[in-house]
């Protein structure tokens, strides 16, 4: 993980215990999921510079506020940050309101660039995850192309995010090519996070200050309620009845 003000580069693994740490206030409704066409794969995998790149652009030459997206992800499979969580994103005109945007590097149409394994990855990794997190099933409305909401004529149409973007960009192709793949990975976050906690729980020395992080991820997953104050104090002990309930929650959010 590195960081240069916002922007923060991190792995598949480091940007899931990042976003299930935080608590965010807005009502998140859909993922915007854009391609940058240029810059494309010529220009690198440095996400932290390419992020600062396409803010430069979106708040000098277009007058936004901020950079347009939420999230960047390059070819080498590392996720950046980039606007506030807090903040709509500025990714799809008249629909940006509830959203993220992700931005990921490269050229998807047709004849473009080819998307590497790594990238793929990430790409419904990061999907998955935001979808976990906020409570959203996977659906047309919920993950969404830039292209399905262009409103320009049929010749000048946009094609974000790729005519080649998991074998296509219509509503059609994400349901037959990108969702299952999106199904499947939500399945294995959930049991690399249920793997986690009965780690945890297998010591009982293991719930202390140090394992804060991981008894805040708990908590933000609403595995762990806290006291009838919503506090969760991470040196309490934890009894045998509260570990089941615990343990129901997980199965729950397994799908059992």
């Amino acid at each position: 993980m590195r960081q240069d003000n916002q922007f923060i580069e991190m792995n598949r693994e480091e940007f899931l215990h990042w976003i299930m740490g935080l608590k965010i206030n807005r009502k998140i409704a859909h993922i915007q999921n854009h391609h940058t066409w240029e810059p494309n794969y010529n220009n690198g995998s440095d996400s932290i510079q390419l992020s600062k790149n396409m803010k430069n652009y979106h708040v000098n030459d277009l007058g936004w506020f901020d950079i347009a997206q939420q999230f960047t992800t390059v070819k080498n499979g590392l996720i950046c940050t980039g606007r506030s969580l807090e903040k709509d994103p500025a990714g799809i005109a008249s629909h940006n309101t509830g959203g993220i945007c992700i931005e990921n590097v490269g050229n998807f149409d047709i004849n473009g660039d080819t998307m590497t394994t790594e990238h793929l990855k990430t790409i419904v990794f990061l999907n998955a995850v935001l979808c976990l997190k906020f409570g959203l099933d996977v659906s047309v409305d919920t993950i969404v192309y830039h292209t399905w909401f262009s409103n320009l004529n049929e010749a000048n149409k946009k094609t974000c995010p790729g005519t080649n973007f998991f074998k296509g960009n219509t509503k059609q192709s994400a349901i037959n090519n990108f969702y299952p793949l999106i199904n499947q990975e939500i399945l294995e976050i959930k049991k690399s996070l249920i793997g986690e906690v009965i780690n945890m729980f297998n010591d009982e020395d293991k719930i202390a200050g140090w394992a804060k992080s991981s008894v805040d991820k708990l908590a933000n997953l609403g595995l762990i309620k806290g006291d009838n104050n919503g506090n969760v104090n991470p040196e309490n002990p934890i009894t045998r009845q509260e570990f089941c309930v615990v343990i129901d929650r997980l199965l729950a959010l397994l799908g059992k």
